[in-house]
């Protein structure tokens, strides 16, 4: 089902003039280096492409400072973004109006988190833009499903905007300070009245609350911590009776418990370190 299109490795093109190279059956991009911030050594892919549509490559990313924690695997999609093993990644925005707001509501938020990619070893990444649902596969291993993205709604309502009538560009990049390769890359378009089987591990997505989303990417200790604490502080009886917090969580990720008696404790998570298996 769907057309695949195999990608050749010598039709990826970089956006800026870097030392990129094919050898081993690979194609090779040098890092970019810390000191040159924002500046990204883009990979453009050939093409356009109609959603639905997934994506399956067989990449490396390869870490070249010792004290290196965590590096990505950036992909450009449309104007939107899904990163790999960074972290804070959004895969939102896939799809945006002339006016660079979110198509459908730009309250839609929807994070993948995963880093589980290893330094220096090949592994098969598939993501799956379908028509009801999208997920990510990283050797197989789920890592992130959601139906409640912006683009579905689009396809649902037969409202792609105009200038991805043609279809959607993509690039590819490595992360600061990390080398990545490339062995293989396909894309496969779905037709209009298509759409790839979803997995039955997959067929019902739990309706988490929004402190379970908040915490769910979480090394189990700190996971198992938070929901201590928040235990503590919002049921415990005499924490109710004295303090009666209330807990908050904003778009930029902080999470606040808010006192009457003016006493604020809050929050901030920038770098998740397990995979998530389900996200919204």
């Amino acid at each position: 089902m769907g057309v695949t299109h195999s990608i050749p490795l010598e039709s990826l093109t970089p956006k800026k003039p870097v030392k990129a190279k094919i050898e081993d059956g690979a194609f090779h991009m040098p890092a970019e280096e810390s000191k040159l911030g924002k500046s990204r050594h883009h990979v453009n892919i050939p093409g356009k492409y109609k959603l639905p549509f997934r994506i399956d490559m067989t990449a490396k990313l390869k870490f070249i400072r010792t004290n290196q924690t965590a590096s990505q695997l950036n992909l450009y999609i449309g104007k939107g973004k899904v990163y790999f093993n960074g972290g804070h990644t959004s895969a939102t925005d896939i799809l945006t109006d002339a006016k660079g707001s979110t198509v459908g509501d730009a309250k839609f938020t929807s994070f993948v988190y995963y880093n589980g990619i290893p330094d220096n070893d090949y592994v098969d990444i598939s993501i799956i833009f379908g028509s009801e649902m999208l997920w990510v596969t990283v050797d197989g291993q789920f890592c992130f499903a959601s139906d409640k993205l912006p683009y579905i709604e689009l396809l649902r309502e037969n409202a792609v905007p105009e200038e991805f009538a043609d279809g959607i560009g993509m690039a590819i990049c490595g992360g600061t300070d990390t080398r990545l390769s490339i062995k293989s890359l396909t894309l496969t378009e779905y037709g209009n009245d298509e759409q790839p089987d979803i997995p039955f591990e997959l067929s019902n997505l739990p309706n988490l609350s929004q402190f379970e989303l908040y915490v769910q990417g979480l090394p189990p200790k700190a996971h198992d911590e938070m929901y201590k604490m928040d235990e503590y502080l919002l049921r415990n009886i005499d924490m109710k009776r004295s303090l009666k917090f209330r807990r908050s969580i904003d778009k930029h990720g902080h999470l606040t418990y808010n006192s009457p008696v003016g006493i604020l404790f809050g929050l901030i998570f920038k770098i998740q370190n397990t995979p998530i298996l389900w996200g919204f």
